[in-house]
C-alpha cells in the first residue's frame, strides 16, 4: 500500500460505481510472496481456502470502512510501523535549498546555508535539505557526488553543517537513488550492467529538464538518465559508496531520492539478482535499504521520496510525492495514515504564495504531515521572501506545539468515518484518553455541517479544531 494506494504488491481497489452493488474492498498481497487473490466466498482450484494449487491466497477484505485495523495487523506482520531516531520523530519543518542548478547557476554557496537556516528558524524551520551541493550540479552527473569547489569546497561544506548544528538545526544531504546520467563515467563503465532494460535489451530512460530563461531547453529538453535496477550489485555498491560520501560530511541525515516508489517498471536483465522475475525488483530495494541502514550512527537517519509501506521499516521519513501529499479532489490519505500513523511524511509542492497556499498548508496540518517549505524549489530566496506563507506556517506550528501530544509522534486514529458534506474533510488523533478532531473546509466559501449532535461553521479553506469540548478556528482564505 502506498499513500496513493498504487504500488506493486499492495493494491487498493475502490470501485466508483456503487449503484450496481459494488462496495470498497482492500486487496492485500504480502510483499515478496507470490500470493494469488480471491474474494470472500471464492474457492481455489483445490476447492478450499486459502490456497490456489500450492500457492497461499489472501482473501479480499470487503467492508464499508475497509477493515483498517485488519490491514494494519497484516502489514505489521510484514515489518510495518517503523519509528526513527528521536531527531526525526521531533522534526517539524524541512526547508529545501538548491545550491547549484542543472544548467549551472549558483543560488547558494556553502557559506550561505547558515543564513538560510536562520531566516527560516524564526518561522519554525528546524531542518535543511541540501540539493545540488555536488560538483556535477543538480540533476547532472548522477551517480557521482563530491563537494563543489565553486560552492566553497569540502571544508566549507563541513563547516556550514557544523554551524547549523551548533545553532540547533539539522542537515539532510541529498543524492538521487535511481538515476544514472548517460554522459557520466559511471554509466560508461557500469551502465550496461546496472541499468533496467526492456524486452529488447534497451535501457529504460527518463528525462528531467529545467529550461531556465531560454527556449531551446524548453523545446528540446535536457537531460537524459537511465534507470538503475536495485537488483544489480553494481548499483547497490554505488548506493553504499554515496552514503559513505554523504556521511563523511557529518550531516544528521542522508537522503536517496525516488527509491521509495519511483517508476514501477519491469527489468528484463536476467543477469540481475531478480533473474527472470523483474517484478521482484522492489525486494532488492529493500535489501539495499537494509545495507544503507548499517552505515548509520545511532542518531543518524535516512529518508527517501514516496511513501510505501513495504519500505517503511527501513526509512526514517518520507519526502512526500504521492497523490495525497497535497490537497486535490478525491484525495483520501486517511486509509494509509490510519493504518500506519507512525510513518513520518512531508507535504509537497507548495513552493510559494499561490492562491490556495493556506488551504494546502491547512491540509498538511489535518493530515499530520511535516511541512516541506522548499520556497521556489529552493532557489533565489528563502522563507524571508514569502512572509505571508512563512507566517501561516508559524501559526500552524504553534497550534501543533500546543497539541504536540497528538502529533509528535502522530496519534492519527480515525475512530469513526461519518458521512460529511462534499468539500468537508475530517481527521482524528488520540493521546491517552483524549481525542482531537480536525475538520478542513476544502471550499473557498464558508460551510456549515452537523456532527456528533453539534452544529458547526467553518470559514473557507479553514480548519475547525475540537478537543475536550474546546473549539478553535484556524484561518483559511484571505
Amino acid at each position: 500500500m502506498s499513500l496513493a494506494s498504487s504500488y506493486t504488491r499492495w493494491v487498493l481497489n475502490i470501485p466508483k460505481d456503487r449503484k450496481n452493488g459494488f462496495s470498497p474492498f482492500l486487496r492485500l498481497i504480502p510483499f515478496g510472496d507470490n500470493h494469488h487473490i480471491i474474494r470472500s466466498g471464492e474457492r481455489g482450484e483445490t476447492g478450499a481456502q486459502p490456497h490456489i494449487g500450492e500457492q497461499p491466497c489472501i482473501q479480499v477484505i470487503e467492508n464499508e470502512h475497509l477493515h483498517l485495523e485488519a490491514a494494519r495487523q497484516l502489514l505489521q506482520s510484514h515489518g510495518g510501523g517503523h519509528r526513527g531516531p528521536e531527531l526525526v520523530r521531533q522534526h517539524r519543518v524541512v526547508g529545501g535549498v538548491l545550491c547549484r542548478h542543472q544548467y549551472g547557476e549558483v543560488f547558494w554557496k556553502y557559506k550561505d546555508l547558515a543564513e538560510v537556516y536562520e531566516n527560516g528558524r524564526k518561522y519554525g524551520i528546524d531542518t535543511l535539505m541540501v540539493f545540488g551541493w555536488w560538483k556535477g550540479r543538480f540533476d547532472n552527473g548522477y551517480p557521482l557526488y563530491e563537494p563543489d569547489d565553486a560552492l566553497g569546497g569540502e571544508a566549507e561544506l563541513k563547516k556550514a553543517i557544523k554551524d547549523i548544528q551548533k545553532r540547533g538545526g539539522r542537515v539532510i544531504l541529498y543524492t538521487n537513488g535511481v538515476l544514472m546520467d548517460v554522459k557520466s563515467d559511471f554509466y560508461r563503465n557500469y551502465g550496461a550492467r546496472a541499468a533496467m532494460i526492456d524486452l529488447d535489451g534497451n535501457p529504460l530512460l527518463d528525462h528531467y529538464q529545467f529550461s531556465n530563461q531560454g527556449t531551446v531547453l524548453r523545446t528540446f529538453g535536457y537531460k537524459t538518465f537511465a534507470q538503475a535496477c536495485a537488483g544489480a550489485e553494481e548499483w547497490k555498491q554505488q548506493m553504499l559508496h554515496n552514503g559513505r560520501v554523504k556521511l563523511s560530511m557529518e550531516p544528521d541525515s542522508i537522503f536517496y531520492d525516488q527509491v521509495g516508489g519511483h517508476r514501477c517498471w519491469l527489468c528484463f536483465n536476467k543477469d540481475h539478482k531478480h533473474g527472470s522475475r523483474g517484478d521482484t525488483e522492489p525486494l532488492y530495494r529493500k535489501e539495499n535499504f537494509e545495507a544503507v541502514n548499517e552505515l548509520l550512527g545511532e542518531e543518524q537517519a535516512v529518508g527517501t521520496e514516496n511513501t510505501v509501506d513495504i519500505f517503511d521499516p527501513y526509512m526514517d521519513y518520507h519526502h512526500g510525492c504521492d497523490f495525497g501529499n497535497w490537497y486535490a479532489a478525491d484525495v483520501y490519505p486517511q486509509l494509509y495514515l490510519n493504518t500506519f500513523p507512525e510513518t513520518i511524511i512531508t507535504n509537497r509542492f507548495i513552493h510559494d504564495e499561490r492562491e490556495d497556499y493556506r488551504l494546502q498548508l491547512n491540509y498538511a496540518l489535518v493530515c499530520g504531515y511535516r511541512f516541506d517549505v522548499s520556497i521556489y524549489r529552493g532557489r533565489v530566496t528563502d522563507m524571508s521572501g514569502v512572509p505571508n506563507y512563512a507566517g501561516h506556517v508559524k501559526r500552524l506550528l504553534e497550534y501543533k506545539e500546543k497539541h504536540r501530544r497528538f502529533f509528535y509522534p502522530s496519534g492519527f486514529a480515525m475512530r469513526e468515518f461519518p458521512d460529511m458534506p462534499s468539500g468537508i474533510m475530517m481527521t482524528q488523533y488520540v493521546s491517552g484518553g483524549e481525542q482531537l478532531t480536525l475538520v478542513l473546509n476544502c471550499c473557498r466559501e464558508e460551510r456549515e455541517f452537523s456532527w456528533d449532535g453539534g452544529e458547526y461553521r467553518i470559514p473557507g479553506w479553514g480548519v475547525l479544531s475540537i478537543c475536550g469540548g474546546e473549539t478553535e478556528i484556524i484561518e483559511g482564505a484571505e
